[in-house]
């Protein structure tokens, strides 16, 4: 039996789900979570989705009155399978020890070629674009159904997870991927202006006073820019996961002479988010697992627990003595 039919077998079987995407989840974390949590439910079967922080505005749209989003881990009950969605390693998920102790089984599906394989089953296909396209596969392999409201859960993470069909990941079957979402009555028009179209006024001030702050090093072919408390607060980006929808992490990199680049967000006084893009053939990836963190060749992150100048320091340390950008 291929992993696909174990899966899915699973689904048939199993009473209690509980999906459980990475931290800061981004539109393909999102997406694949509402799009398996609708899918389980329509198969008669207990399902919830759990997320202890708010998810992002920008992706807000994509909730119906009937997800079930639990934020507190003190109410999640009587569930026997977990699914980890879009997640590297395990660190980087909402799973805690009461989780894994209340479940027969974890099922880790991801996409990321840095993923350590940390679920008693594994799903990880490194070429596929995202973890939704993922999903819409084993719906495939499975018979299992697809509304339009999936779809578009589905659709959105295709769309953010290749930057819109610019990143390295798109393949035929990405396009096809798409193409058949849209078949199922996928609103790409309306997921365009919701993740595209939205941004405000004060965004487009951050981006800007961001994208002035930027220092760059090695012949201009690494730049960065960190994202203090400060410059946030000033432009009314009230919680750090904001900055993702400003659209300002890889920006630096549509600079023609930019081949890696470096986002420092301050959390809290000993807490630095960085964000790592680069164009091919760097690989970032290397760089965000050395500091516990994952993701693709062309765009990683992880979390250093130090403050801003220090996590700087650490991460530009490791850069200049261990890689080459010839």
């Amino acid at each position: 039996m291929d992993i696909f039919q174990q899966i899915i077998k699973f689904f048939r079987t199993g009473t209690n789900f509980l999906i459980v995407p990475h931290k800061r989840p981004d539109g393909d974390a999102i997406g694949s979570s509402l799009a398996l949590h609708r899918i389980i439910k329509l198969v008669n079967k207990n399902s919830a989705v759990f997320i202890p922080e708010e998810i992002p505005e920008s992706f807000r749209f994509l909730i119906v009155n009937d997800d079930i989003i639990v934020q507190d881990e003190n109410i999640l009950s009587n569930y026997d399978i977990v699914i980890t969605l879009d997640s590297s390693n395990l660190d980087r998920t909402y799973v805690t020890r009461k989780i894994i102790d209340n479940s027969n089984i974890i099922i880790n599906i991801d996409h990321h070629k840095t993923n350590d394989s940390f679920g008693d089953i594994n799903l990880v296909m490194p070429d596929s674009s995202s973890t939704c396209e993922i999903i819409l596969k084993l719906s495939k392999v499975g018979y299992l159904p697809l509304t339009p409201n999936i779809a578009n859960c589905l659709l959105t993470g295709i769309f953010t997870d290749t930057g819109f069909f610019r990143n390295q990941n798109v393949t035929d079957a990405t396009f096809e991927s798409a193409a058949e979402l849209i078949r199922f009555g996928a609103d790409h028009e309306t997921l365009i202006s919701k993740l595209l179209q939205s941004k405000t006024v004060d965004d487009l001030k951050f981006h800007s006073e961001a994208m002035l702050k930027s220092e760059f090093s090695y012949q201009k072919q690494v730049g960065w820019i960190v994202i203090s408390k400060e410059l946030m607060k000033k432009y009314n980006i009230n919680d750090y996961r904001q900055v993702w929808g400003t659209g300002i992490i890889g920006f630096l990199n549509n600079i023609s002479h930019v081949e890696v680049s470096y986002y420092f967000i301050e959390v809290s006084d000993n807490e630095t988010i960085i964000e790592y893009r680069a164009k091919n053939p760097h690989d970032v990836s290397i760089i965000a697992k050395h500091f516990g963190g994952g993701g693709h060749k062309l765009a990683s992150g992880c979390t250093i627990n130090e403050n801003i100048e220090l996590a700087q320091k650490k991460v530009f340390d490791y850069f200049f003595n261990n890689y080459s950008l010839m």
